[in-house]
């Protein structure tokens, strides 16, 4: 009895709060793609002699993964704006990740080859979400504090932005196939394809908060 009442219960509290349940999944799967991508950077940087930058980017975006997911659990756990905080941190987190690949190698896999152009196409997608998210979090400030009210325009620049990080995340998965396709797949590669899939979530969980700034 006891178990069918906590089910009732929980698809009560679904119907209403089915928003916050989608935003804390995928910031939650999110978290255990990131700790994959986390365990391949290490493994790589120790057996492979990765540089400094390569360490420093990685615990860098951990970190940042670290401080995006807080905002979004304890924001939605809450149903408060709080969350929204992490929207800048995950913006801010995407232009490190542009920055951080232009200084360390623009072309992972070396140039004039096919993996390398989806690559650069993968990286000016991402540019163009991280430009719209920073216009998004803009558009989202002003929405709470009431100074602009259109909430359905605001939803569709969450879905564009949606739309770029995935689509952004489609060529960084098909470089990483192309290239792996040639040099060997193994389990260290298969973790790497985790990263885009963390963009993904993160970016799906972003966009749920959103869905809970509806007031019709």
């Amino acid at each position: 009895m006891k178990f069918l009442s906590r089910l009732k219960w929980f698809f009560r509290s679904w119907k209403y709060n089915w928003k916050k349940y989608l935003a804390i999944l995928f910031a939650s799967l999110g978290f255990i793609f990131e700790c994959g991508v986390f365990a391949s950077d290490l493994y790589a940087i120790v057996n492979f002699g990765y540089n400094g930058l390569n360490l420093f980017s990685s615990i860098w975006n951990f970190g940042v993964i670290i401080f995006v997911l807080y905002f979004l659990y304890a924001g939605n756990i809450r149903n408060s704006y709080l969350a929204y905080s992490g929207v800048l941190a995950f913006i801010f987190m995407m232009v490190w990740d542009v920055i951080a690949t232009f200084i360390i190698d623009i072309f992972p896999y070396g140039s004039n080859t096919t993996y390398s152009w989806l690559y650069i196409v993968h990286l000016l997608l991402l540019v163009l979400a991280a430009a719209l998210g920073i216009y998004l979090y803009i558009r989202t400030r002003n929405f709470i504090s009431g100074r602009d009210y259109r909430y359905r325009s605001l939803r569709n620049v969450a879905i564009i932005f949606l739309i770029l990080i995935s689509l952004s995340s489609v060529f960084e998965i098909a470089s990483w196939s192309v290239y792996f396709s040639v040099v060997g797949f193994d389990v260290l590669s298969m973790m790497a394809l985790f990263s885009p899939l963390v963009d993904v979530c993160l970016a799906l969980s972003v966009f749920f908060t959103y869905l809970r700034l509806n007031r019709d």
